[in-house]
């Protein structure tokens, strides 16, 4: 509940596929892709995506010391350079006005990760109720997260656990 509360705090909104996969995208002739299957589609973490994909179609038998899938970096860092270029360039084209009030703050690499570790449990949770597919590295991964939350800790209760919660993973002021 805790890590759902966080990511839904998480100041990387928007409105993503939650279902993103092979089967829920077409592809044209010029290699146009469309998505389908919006069942469930709403505001969320938009890391959410991006650790869906890694997770179920990104497969790999061997995962580094940390759990980590070996593409997560790449995608994480060409997603992030992408953010900044679009956040950057939208800031440019606006008047001295218009940044007093509407100014993109860019987030930093590593509220990335923070949002990115997050959405790897919060995957792992919801895929427990239906099994973990394309993957071996989900559950290590997952553990990481929550050895981090709980830092050696025994959590006697929900407050406690929303704490350590939001004191491994700071929302950061954008």
């Amino acid at each position: 509940q805790a890590i759902d509360e966080r990511l839904k705090a998480d100041p990387f909104q928007c409105i993503v596929h939650g279902d993103f996969k092979a089967n829920n995208m077409v592809m044209d002739q010029n290699h146009i892709i469309a998505l389908c299957d919006f069942q469930y589609c709403g505001k969320s973490c938009s890391l959410k995506d991006l650790c869906y994909m890694i997770a179920c179609y990104c497969q790999e038998k061997h995962h580094d010391q940390h759990a980590k899938h070996s593409l997560e970096e790449i995608v994480l860092d060409t997603y992030y350079n992408e953010l900044v270029a679009l956040l950057t360039a939208r800031n440019q084209n606006k008047s001295s006005s218009e940044l007093e009030t509407e100014l993109v703050s860019i987030p930093t690499r590593n509220a990335l990760q923070d949002a990115a570790d997050l959405c790897f449990a919060d995957l792992c949770r919801w895929m427990a109720g239906w099994g973990y597919w394309g993957n071996d590295f989900l559950i290590p991964r997952t553990k990481l997260v929550l050895d981090k939350i709980e830092n050696g800790n025994e959590l006697r209760s929900e407050s406690e656990y929303r704490d350590a919660v939001y004191s491994a993973y700071p929302l950061e002021r954008v």
